[in-house]
């Protein structure tokens, strides 16, 4: 990453994610706690907040974005958050076995964030109440189920047990720790850094030399098991046991 700060500049400006205050701290979730938790439900408090302008719904006008599947089954239910034709935010729900594109959802219902609560407007023909527990998991305490796109207790496990090298200049490696400082060692000179899983296919990595903000994507092989990570830039970061 030394070598690249400018170019990583660049991208990170291009894509508006360069911000002084972006990384909040991991400890916020405890990796150790089984998601969905289990016992009663009652008493669940969200932990991501929707309406933070750093939430990411991964959707375009084109793609509906990342699929929320009830008990992380892609074979069960699921939701998507898209826009519509006027670019305003609606949630999609799928009944088992559908097909996932515009106009085949079997609801459809535009929302409002109440206290970090994602709820249907309203009038709405389908009721919801949905909380993020992780940036991967969410209960509906409508339905009662848990909707996930993807299982964050792996994930983050995966992150957490080594370090990551890069491939374009084997001299440098990154290590993310578990409770959410980070170090980028080049050359055997170690950076202090932070870090946090954004959501499904990214996470975000602050550099606290000087105060940068870099975008890495997660690479997973065909058994879904996490190969390395992608930089913004697009060069690949392999895992390894520092």
């Amino acid at each position: 990453m030394k070598r690249l700060v400018s170019l990583f500049l660049l991208i990170v400006l291009c894509f508006c994610m360069c911000s002084c205050d972006v990384v909040k701290p991991v400890s916020e979730i405890d990796p150790n706690e089984p998601s969905p938790p289990s016992g009663n439900t009652d008493d669940l408090e969200p932990v991501s907040d929707p309406s933070d302008p750093k939430w990411s719904w991964g959707y375009s006008d084109t793609v509906l974005g990342d699929l929320w599947y009830e008990s992380g089954k892609t074979e069960a239910s699921f939701f998507s958050v898209h826009p519509d034709e006027e670019g305003l935010l609606v949630l999609s729900f799928f009944d088992a076995g559908s097909q996932a594109s515009p106009g085949s959802a079997s609801s459809e219902s535009h929302f409002t964030l109440t206290e970090k609560h994602l709820v249907n407007e309203p009038g709405a023909g389908k009721e919801f109440d949905l909380i993020f527990l992780d940036p991967l998991t969410a209960f509906d305490s409508v339905s009662g189920s848990y909707f996930l796109r993807g299982d964050y207790v792996s994930l983050f496990s995966s992150l957490t047990k080594g370090g990551f090298r890069s491939t374009l200049y084997p001299q440098e490696y990154i290590i993310l720790r578990s409770d959410g400082t980070a170090e980028d060692n080049y050359e055997g000179t170690a950076y202090p850094g932070s870090w946090y899983v954004e959501n499904a296919r990214r996470l975000m990595y602050h550099d606290d030399e000087n105060g940068t903000d870099y975008v890495f994507f997660y690479s997973f092989d065909n058994e879904g098991i996490l190969n390395g990570l992608i930089s913004s830039a697009g060069d690949t970061w392999e895992p390894f046991a520092p």
